[in-house]
């Protein structure tokens, strides 16, 4: 069973990754990871629960965000 949500909500506590562990991600540094409530499936299963996911902030050509992003969301 798969949803599509919006990108847009609250975001609770965010990292600045400077010192990756994977060496995939050596050249993706400094790169935010987030925690947030998403609007889109607020009501559900009550009026004061939201979707709460944590994750990479990317930019909308599925990049990594630049920490200067963090500003915006």
């Amino acid at each position: 069973m798969g949803f599509s949500v919006e990108g847009k909500g609250v975001v609770h506590s965010y990292v600045e990754v400077y010192h990756p562990i994977q060496p995939a991600f050596q050249d993706k540094v400094p790169y935010m990871i987030v925690l947030a409530d998403l609007d889109s499936r607020k009501s559900e299963p009550s009026d004061r629960d939201a979707l709460r996911v944590a994750g990479n902030l990317m930019t909308a050509d599925d990049e990594f965000s630049p920490p200067e992003m963090m500003k915006r969301v």
